[in-house]
C-alpha cells in the first residue's frame, strides 16, 4: 500500500562520533556492510526474538514485526532477557492538540550488555499499521553520525506532535512528527563490535509498538 508521508522535525544536538551526511530513508544501511534496504517489507523473524512466553500488555498477541536486516530483532513487549532492547514510556499516546502544553511519548533505548552498542541516533524510524499492513511515515531523509551507548547506559527518543521548546541532549533527541490515530512502531538500530574489514558485528533492531488513540481536535 502507498506510505503516508508527513512532516517530521529532528533537532540535531546529538553528541556525535563521527558526523556525515544526510541520506534518503530508502537507501537507509542497517548495519555495517549491509545493501540499502529501508523498505524490507515487515517479516516475522525467526528465533526467539519476536514473541514468548514473556510477552504482557496491549500487544501480547501482537506478533512482532521486523524492518530492518539484522541478526535478530527485539520487541518491547517480548524482549524476554535480551540485553538491549527499546522500552516505551506508555503504550497509549493521547495527544490533545487543544491544549496549551506539548505532550510526549518516550522511547529508551537500554544497554544492559557488557560491551558498547553502536547506533545512528537520527535513524530512528516510524511505521503505522493499516489493513494489516505497515508502512513508513518517518522521517524521509537523516544525517549519518554514529554514537554509542555504553555498557549500562540508555539513549532516550521524545516524540511529539508539536515542537517542544528546548534543544536535545547528548543522551536523547527531539522528534517531532504528526502522528495520527492508528498502531504505530518505533524502530532502531545498531550492531555490538567495531565495524571493519574482518570485525564481527551482531546487529540488532530495536522496536516498540504503541497506539495513538484519541486526539482531541481543537
Amino acid at each position: 500500500m502507498p506510505s503516508t508521508r508527513r512532516t517530521v522535525l529532528a533537532s540535531l544536538g546529538t553528541a556525535l562520533v563521527s558526523a556525515g551526511c544526510l541520506v534518503s530513508a530508502e537507501d537507509r544501511s542497517d548495519s555495517p556492510g549491509d545493501d540499502p534496504n529501508a523498505n524490507t517489507p515487515a517479516r516475522e523473524p525467526d528465533g526467539p526474538y519476536s514473541d514468548g512466553p514473556t510477552a504482557r500488555g496491549r500487544f501480547a498477541d501482537e506478533p512482532c514485526p521486523s524492518f530492518a536486516e539484522t541478526d535478530r530483532t527485539v520487541c518491547a513487549h517480548s524482549r524476554g532477557d535480551s540485553d538491549i532492547y527499546l522500552e516505551s514510556s506508555s503504550e497509549v499516546f493521547r495527544p490533545d492538540p487543544s491544549t496549551d502544553s506539548v505532550e510526549s511519548l518516550t522511547f529508551t533505548l537500554c544497554n544492559d550488555h557488557d560491551r558498547p552498542f553502536r547506533f545512528n541516533p537520527h535513524a530512528w524510524q516510524l511505521y503505522d499499521k493499516e489493513n494489516g499492513e505497515w508502512s513508513l511515515v518517518a522521517p524521509e531523509v537523516y544525517i549519518e553520525p554514529v554514537s554509542e551507548i555504553p555498557p549500562g547506559g540508555s539513549y532516550e527518543w521524545v516524540l511529539s506532535r508539536q515542537p517542544r521548546p528546548g534543544a536535545s541532549a547528548d543522551d536523547w533527541l527531539d522528534v517531532t512528527v504528526d502522528v495520527t490515530p492508528g498502531r504505530k512502531a518505533f524502530t532502531v538500530d545498531g550492531w555490538f563490535g567495531t565495524a571493519g574489514e574482518g570485525a564481527e558485528t551482531h546487529s540488532v533492531e530495536c522496536l516498540a509498538l504503541f497506539d495513538v488513540v484519541d486526539i482531541v481536535e481543537g
